[in-house]
């Protein structure tokens, strides 16, 4: 079950402002799959039309290994997402998956506040 909750009413804005006070407030990630920024009129509509992203998944994957803690800073798991995507390999299976994950928590475990990887990123342990 999914709980919503209607933070403000953007309905009587045009789109340019629509999609400037989503940004600008973080409650939406105007970018693909692969990293790259896409126009508000090009995002997908509805949640079934999304891609997956085995990025996302893999920056989930590792918060839930303990190799970040989620904090209440918004859209943070897409800026995780976004920092494997450049750092690490496109798994191509589920072993390869499992091996990302555990390679993305080693560097966060062992030297976590001088590494690039806590450095890019909030919320590490």
């Amino acid at each position: 079950m999914l709980v919503f909750v209607l933070v403000s009413n953007l309905s009587p804005l045009s789109k340019a402002e629509f999609s400037l006070i989503m940004e600008n407030n973080r409650w939406t990630y105007p970018y693909d799959a692969h990293g790259h920024r896409v126009a508000f009129a090009e995002m997908r509509e509805h949640v079934w039309e999304l891609v997956d992203d085995e990025f996302r998944s893999l920056s989930a994957s590792v918060r839930d290994a303990g190799g970040y803690e989620k904090t209440s800073v918004r859209l943070e798991e897409f800026r995780w997402s976004d920092f494997f995507r450049r750092h690490l390999p496109l798994p191509e299976s589920d072993a390869e998956f499992d091996a990302l994950v555990k390679k993305a928590v080693e560097p966060l475990d062992g030297v976590r506040h001088s590494t690039m990887w806590s450095r890019y990123c909030w919320g590490q342990r």
